[in-house]
């Protein structure tokens, strides 16, 4: 139950949002398979980087392919998602 409440939240911070800022939830729960706690301002400020404004010509359409758990996987390995993660942090 306690793991389910960070879930919850993001899922919240996650609704309504374009398609690149619903990949910021997938990549957290795959972030959590990896082993890396992602919490709910890591999300948030995924979010906050893909904002409408902030949204590139052609971003939407590769974060709907991305955000395919399957697609997400074969993409990114655990390894990079986490140095991704950590440099964000920095």
């Amino acid at each position: 139950m306690v793991r389910l409440l960070p879930l919850a939240s993001m899922l919240l911070l996650a609704a309504c949002n374009n398609p690149c800022q619903a990949l910021c939830v997938e990549m957290a729960e795959y972030a959590r398979e990896c082993g890396y706690d992602a919490t709910a301002e890591d999300v948030q400020s995924c979010n906050d980087e893909y904002a409408g404004p902030n949204l590139a010509e052609g971003d939407a359409e590769a974060c709907i392919e991305a955000s395919d758990p399957q697609q997400l996987r074969e993409w990114w390995t655990c390894e990079q998602l986490l140095d991704n993660y950590q440099s964000g942090a920095n």
